[in-house]
């Protein structure tokens, strides 16, 4: 099939109107229903039907329209990003951001970005994993930054490392197990907690505890909001595990105190993901490069201010 065909499929699809859409792509009605007829004996289906209302997609054109809308994104971004590999437009760069990677060292990064090239527009979007990674696959987004899961993998996309950062088991100030001087296991079980994300992380929380032969406490709140977690930390006396960036400014300043388990230490691998068949089209070894210029920056005193002298630090950018 030709990229015209389902340019023009799209078009009749999103109009509902032979008439219209062939209005829009400036061709006769006429050469929009060959146009149309050809690519149905191409698939071998039929993918619009009249109604009352106008023309719609059959069943298996509304498969084919999730299919032509995604082909049209991807085709767009992959001509867009030539063109700026020329110098003919600036573009703009759209990155998602996992919830528990907001690093200092990305601000950073994206700031030299964009005084290197100030001409481009740079969107930025903060959710869950689980929301962004279909965004990426749809070409709704160029890449991805993320704290990423061991297991993870995709058969389309590549997951190139930045830095190991460490995590940390935090709580209010005033929270009974801020006041001792070791925690058990038990502890940890029938304390509530509030977690930073959602199936990836709930997984990675039980086999730490599992490791240990016991079964994970029950999480009572989740959120992808960082200030609100650490707000419901305060108000509802509760637990959680986070990657110790998020939290170093409060625990430097005795709002939250890291509280030593038998867990042992907890590291995570940050990552950025995009498309294989964007390769060579972003720049992902100069973002890299940056960004842990930016962390190896920030790593020491951050460290400092989150585990104080006598703890272990996470461990330095690979």
């Amino acid at each position: 099939m030709e990229m015209q065909q389902i340019r023009h499929f799209v078009a009749v699809a999103r109009n509902g109107s032979f008439r219209r859409a062939a209005e829009e792509l400036h061709i006769t009605q006429p050469a929009l229903t060959r146009s149309i007829r050809n690519l149905e004996e191409r698939l071998q289906s039929a993918l619009l039907a009249r109604n009352a209302r106008g023309v719609i997609p059959t069943s298996a054109g509304e498969v084919f329209l999730e299919f032509a809308q995604q082909t049209l994104n991807e085709n767009s971004r992959i001509l867009d990003r030539l063109q700026q590999m020329q110098g003919a437009v600036p573009g703009e760069l759209r990155i998602g951001i996992s919830a528990n990677f907001s690093h200092p060292a990305l601000a950073r990064t994206l700031a030299e970005l964009s005084r290197k090239k100030p001409e481009r527009r740079i969107t930025i979007c903060e959710e869950f994993l689980s929301d962004l990674v279909p965004k990426l696959i749809r070409s709704d987004l160029d890449m991805l930054v993320a704290l990423a899961p061991e297991e993870f993998t995709h058969p389309e996309l590549i997951v190139k490392p930045l830095v190991t950062v460490g995590g940390c088991i935090v709580c209010a100030s005033g929270h009974p197990l801020a006041r001792r001087r070791s925690v058990t296991m038990d502890d940890l079980r029938e304390a509530q907690w509030i977690m930073l994300g959602l199936d990836d992380d709930q997984r990675y929380f039980e086999r730490r505890f599992s490791a240990h032969g016991v079964s994970a406490p029950r999480i009572a709140l989740r959120t992808n909001s960082t200030p609100l977690l650490k707000q419901l930390l305060c108000e509802l006396q509760l637990l959680a595990l986070v990657p110790a960036h998020l939290v170093a400014a409060e625990v430097a300043g005795g709002v939250l105190k890291v509280i030593p388990t038998p867990l042992g230490d907890f590291q995570a691998q940050g990552a950025v993901i995009y498309q294989k068949r964007l390769r060579g089209l972003l720049d992902i070894d100069a973002f890299v490069q940056r960004f842990r210029a930016a962390y190896r920056a920030l790593d020491k005193p951050m460290a400092r201010r989150t585990y104080g002298r006598t703890s272990n630090p996470p461990l330095r950018g690979r």
